[in-house]
């Protein structure tokens, strides 16, 4: 195999790990919207914030005005309804 070819091939596998990672990365982020829809718009923005986007409860404290409880708090409160809701999807 020539060096052109082999370049050709580590190409093509990068480019096709690539579409596959595009692909389930909208599959999942089509699943946690799913997930979500069932909280007000301001609880999954707080879910959004610190498990997709990843940030501290600081963080989001400060750039919602909340305090840290309340949002523990609805934080609380939106897993037990994802919970349920999850739950009732699958018939259980």
């Amino acid at each position: 195999m020539k060096i052109g070819e082999k370049n050709y091939i580590k190409q093509l596998r990068l480019h096709n790990e690539k579409a596959l990672a595009e692909m389930i990365e909208k599959e999942v982020n089509s699943e946690v919207e799913k997930m979500l829809a069932c909280l007000n718009p301001r609880d999954r923005e707080l879910f959004y914030k610190l498990y997709v986007e990843e940030e501290s409860m600081t963080q989001i404290s400060h750039e919602t005005g909340m305090k840290p409880e309340v949002i523990y708090n609805r934080l609380s409160r939106g897993r037990k309804k994802i919970r349920k809701n999850l739950l009732e999807e699958r018939g259980a």
